[in-house]
């Protein structure tokens, strides 16, 4: 079933999101059935993309400010385990 799935994306062109699911059982002889098949959307990029103008913003951060973070971080990730 494997191999037949993925001969079947494969010989139509279909790039799978996250593997299928089935949805019917048409027939066992010969093995026919319905997939449910989430795909990636087709998406379409317009030339004139590269003359879209972005401006920066700077941000400041000070030292007591990244050490702050720093111990938020780990107080949110510390786990305790006995010995």
């Amino acid at each position: 079933m494997k191999y037949l799935y993925s001969k079947a994306l494969k010989d139509n062109g279909v790039v799978p999101v996250a593997q299928g699911e089935l949805v019917e059982i048409v027939s066992q002889d010969p093995l026919e059935v319905k997939l449910h098949v989430e795909v990636f959307p087709e998406v379409e990029i317009r030339e004139d993309y590269k003359n879209v103008k972005l401006t920066k913003t700077l941000v400041f951060v000070s030292d007591i400010e990244v050490d702050e973070e720093i111990k938020n971080i780990q107080t949110r990730f510390t786990r305790f385990e006995k010995a």
